[in-house]
């Protein structure tokens, strides 16, 4: 394509771009119907994706649960799923250094914490459960 100031593909799509260069066959133009069906699926995966954006503070809350009942293998889990999503979610952390601690990971339980502490480095709750740790070895 030659690029006189009349006809620069500044401000051009992309979609036009590559169908002037025939590198998109023209059957890559979308319908009305076409385009008002992805707009609609579109909208159905945003509002899905809020919806997600929910699960885990419910992850979290069902964790705090399970912990509370002893239910360190469902808590660990649980944890686990909202640190994926969140991975600065720091209560999830300094909950997750609880379960570790109960199922015999003291290790993993004070590295945790220190995750923790370089995100918060005077998080009470952090500092408080490190030095429990240290205690107990």
């Amino acid at each position: 394509m030659s690029r006189t100031p009349g006809n620069s593909p500044v401000g051009t799509s992309l979609k036009d771009l590559l169908l002037m260069k025939q590198a998109l066959p023209p059957s890559a133009e979308r319908s009305d119907s076409e385009t008002a069906a992805l707009k609609g699926r579109i909208a159905a995966l945003e509002k899905e994706n809020l919806a997600l954006r929910e699960r885990p503070s419910q992850w979290f809350a069902m964790a705090v649960s399970a912990l509370r009942e002893e239910r360190f293998i469902d808590a660990l889990g649980l944890l686990q799923a909202v640190l994926l999503c969140d991975p600065n979610h720091i209560r999830a952390r300094i909950n997750m250094a609880v379960v570790l601690a109960e199922l015999g990971r003291p290790d993993r339980a004070a590295e945790t914490l220190r995750q923790v502490l370089e995100q918060e480095p005077d998080n009470p709750t952090a500092l408080r459960n490190l030095a429990l740790l240290a205690e107990g070895s």
